[in-house]
């Protein structure tokens, strides 16, 4: 996989898409879970916090074909739990 180059994020996050038709984009995004065989993917929906719900119905429904068999899960729980954490950056200042 390359850096990513095609957002300014420089060397923080590397890239596994280059760019191309939204078709092609969907069609990546099965390979690399493919790839990956993850048991599950956290995406992010809730039903009962706002800021864990910011996937439409359409995306979702997008994600799913493109993924296959592999489950999607609500994040919520993980993103909870991330958002009460503190860094020591967070505490000095």
């Amino acid at each position: 996989m390359r850096l990513g180059r095609r957002y300014p994020l420089g060397e923080l996050y590397i890239s596994a898409w280059d760019g191309g038709s939204l078709p092609q984009q969907w069609a990546r995004l099965g390979e690399l879970v493919a790839e990956r065989k993850p048991r599950s993917i956290g995406i992010n929906t809730s039903e009962h916090w706002a800021f864990g719900d910011g996937l439409s119905h359409g995306l979702y429904e997008s994600v799913k074909r493109s993924v296959g068999d592999v489950p999607l899960v609500s994040a919520e729980q993980r993103v909870r739990y991330l958002g009460g954490r503190q860094t020591r950056w967070h505490l000095v200042r």
